[in-house]
């Protein structure tokens, strides 16, 4: 979820605002273009009230938008100094073509509109628009400017909507529900990395086969080896759990037909991989069961028989090596799940992400 809260995607908020600010420059120089056109003749504009500031919080970027005292003042005699603010307001009414509807865009009264408006002209020298008893058309100057500066409100727009993003602090815990070979081998061995970039956001995994009820708020995300059949889920193929036949060198070495399996109880015969185990071992002995991976491990690396794992985990165990089979052993798919009132949650889209990454990262579970 390259969904970003506390500078998770700095780099791409970066280019947005040095885009915005080299258009922000460039309207400026424009606009001292302007000043000289009309034959005023002042010391160039100033940044009295900004849309948008830079900050550092915790070692973190932090973009905010604020209003900062107007410190215009005169540099050369008896010429102000320009205000931002007060031009954006201008392009407001220049877009709206009426004191009234520029004030309800900007939820100000109208005559606040019309006091910024006339702000500007006494900073400029130049009479940007008629005052009509109904209407406040732009004068010739005033339609210059207003082209000018037509992409100033988008501007500001995008940066604020990019800087409720970036300042969104991520923290809380969430609950994630998936089956213990992934949580294992998959998940725990990032967790590290996960929290240097979000201290303040706890995972909480609970590892178990059995499937954690999402509509009753026993976790938050699932990782399931099901396809979902609720509908109201979201739900995204991830990855892909493969699995393959595990023993000891020793037993390797024993004629095929010695061999003895270890299996999960009978109530468990429905997996797949359980089902090919008792294919690949015909009539040959089950000497034991468990209904956990981790029992049925430990079981074959003491020898007791081959056991059926997941090769994110046999691969991974120096003590076992896979054997042949006359059958490729069983694929199946790795579902994220998560309701969509919970994927709006930021804390959530971050895990989301994470979980994605981690599966993705992993040769074994590559699709």
């Amino acid at each position: 979820m390259h969904i970003h809260e506390i500078d998770p995607g700095a780099g791409h908020l970066d280019q947005h605002m040095a885009g915005r600010d080299m258009r922000f420059g460039r309207i400026e120089a424009q606009l001292n273009g302007f000043r000289a056109a009309v034959g005023f003749k002042g010391e160039g504009f100033h940044h009295g009230t900004t849309l948008f500031a830079v900050e550092m919080c915790h070692g973190k970027r932090r973009y905010s938008v604020r209003e900062f005292p107007n410190t215009s003042h005169p540099l050369c005699g008896n010429n102000p100094m320009f205000d931002w603010q007060d031009l954006y307001f201008f392009t407001v009414l220049a877009r709206t073509q009426s004191l009234s509807a520029a004030a309800r865009e900007l939820q100000v009264e109208h005559a606040t509109v019309g006091r910024r408006v006339d702000a500007l002209e006494k900073a400029l020298g130049v009479k940007l628009v008629d005052r009509l008893p109904r209407s406040r058309p732009l004068t010739e100057e005033g339609l210059v400017l207003a082209k000018l500066a037509a992409g100033m409100g988008e501007m500001a727009t995008e940066v604020m909507r990019l800087s409720r993003v970036a300042s969104i602090e991520v923290a809380g815990s969430v609950l994630v529900s998936c089956p213990p070979s992934i949580a294992i081998h998959c998940i725990a061995p990032h967790v590290a990395r996960f929290r240097t970039q979000y201290p303040r956001l706890n995972i909480v995994v609970m590892s178990s086969t059995t499937l954690a009820a999402l509509d009753k708020g026993e976790a938050g995300i699932a990782l399931r080896t099901v396809r979902p059949d609720e509908e109201a889920l979201v739900r995204r193929k991830v990855g892909a759990v493969r699995f393959g036949l595990y023993a000891t060198p020793e037993l390797k070495q024993l004629p095929a037909e010695q061999w003895t399996f270890i299996a999960y109880d009978t109530t468990r015969d429905h997996l797949p991989q359980q089902a090919w185990m008792h294919q690949v071992r015909g009539n040959r002995t089950v000497a034991f069961a468990a209904s956990d991976l981790i029992t049925q491990q430990m079981a074959a690396r003491s020898h007791v028989g081959a056991v059926v794992l997941p090769t994110l985990v046999g691969d991974h165990d120096a003590e076992l090596v896979r054997l042949a089979t006359n059958t490729e052993g069983p694929v199946r798919d790795i579902w994220l799940t998560v309701y969509p009132d919970m994927r709006r949650s930021p804390s959530v889209k971050v895990v989301m992400e994470f979980l994605v990454n981690c599966v993705e990262g992993e040769p074994q579970l590559r699709r």
